[in-house]
Parts: C-alpha cells; structure tokens; sequence
C-alpha cells in the first residue's frame, strides 16, 4: 500500500514522502521528494547603482536553484523620474549594466528584473533603485581648462613681445629710452631761477 503524507511547504517548496505497509505492520518509507510550487523565479538582490556625468552602471545578485533548467535573462528599464511616459528598456544575460547617454544632474529610476529565456511569461518581481546623476562637471571643467589656456597663452604673448623688443634695439644698437628730466637736467635749474626773477615768465617743456 501506497500512503502519501501531508506535505509542509517550505520556501515555496512542498516535500513528499512515501511508504509502504505491510501486512505484519512494519512499514518502508521513501526518501523525501521535493516538488516546485513557485510559478515565477525569485527576483535579482543586492541591486547597486553607481551614478557618473551620462550613465549609471548598475550591479546585483541572482540565484534560483528551483528554476535550474531555466537560462535567466535579465531585463533593465528605467526613466526620469516623475516622467511613466519614457520607459526604456534592455535586456542582458549579466548580472551588470551599464546605462549611458543620460541627462546630467537629472534623477532616475531604474529596475531590474529576471525572466527565463525559454519561457518569457514566467518572470519575477522587479526591484527598484533611485539615483541622480551628477551636474556637467565635464563643461565645468573644460571652462576651467580653456581660462586657464587663455590665461598662459597671454602671459607667453607678453614675454614674447618683449623680448622681440629687446633683441630689435639690441641688433639695432638703439639706447634705452630716458626720461624727458634726464634728458636735459639743465631746464628746470634754469626755469625755477626765471619764474624768480620774471613771475611771469612760462617754463620751456
């Protein structure tokens, strides 16, 4: 005979035993039998996201040994947040993903979620992150670089221009440039002794 015992479920598993009477009462049991009873895969766990100026790389975890013959695809969407109008979406056979080609210093949502390749219907929750790409810092630093440039660039046109000055009166045996008092000492001696005698007299430039 034949008996089937009540099955306790565990982890969505249901485990069945067998065993056999015989007449004198002794009894022969089986060794327990597992059986499935989840329709849909367990989703992906310990979903991280690490957010740069245009993408988000994304990473997580998945195992599900009740589903062993099932190759696992996992799909990725996500949007704007605030925006159901612009879900987007792909599908990878890695537990990682890269995202690229998004808005800087703007806010996402992003989910992941595990399906069998064999069968598309049976897939499982979808877990969620939020995340908020960083500002431009890509313009912000090249508006740093190009003042920065411009700045060197100025200074190196002085240095240019005044070496080029001083080779030119060098070659050209020209004498430095003096002052218009340097030039005659003797004028102003002269002036402050006339403007005594004559208040009316007008210096000489």
């Amino acid at each position: 005979v034949l008996l089937a015992r009540k099955p306790f479920v565990t982890q969505g598993e249901a485990n069945y035993s067998c065993a056999v009477v015989y007449a004198d009462g002794s009894m022969e049991e089986s060794e327990p039998v597992t059986v499935r009873v989840r329709e849909s895969p367990l989703p992906p766990t310990s979903l991280t996201s690490v957010p740069s100026d245009m993408s988000i790389s994304l990473m997580w975890s998945h195992s599900d040994e009740c589903f062993e013959n099932c190759t696992f695809m996992y799909e990725i969407t996500w949007q704007q947040s605030g925006d159901g109008s612009r879900l987007r979406n792909t599908t990878t056979t890695e537990t990682s993903y890269t995202i690229e080609g998004l808005t800087p210093g703007t806010s996402y949502e992003v989910g992941v979620g595990a399906y069998c390749k064999e069968d598309p219907n049976i897939r499982s929750e979808v877990i969620m992150v939020s995340t908020t790409l960083p500002g431009n810092s890509v313009c912000s630093s090249w508006i740093i670089i190009s003042g920065v440039a411009i700045s060197l660039l100025l200074i190196s046109w002085s240095i240019f221009l005044a070496t080029t000055a001083y080779q030119y009166r060098r070659n050209h045996k020209i004498p430095p440039q003096k002052s218009k008092d340097s030039l005659h000492p003797h004028i102003e001696s002269t002036n402050d002794q006339e403007m005594e005698r004559n208040p009316a007299y007008i210096p000489i430039e």
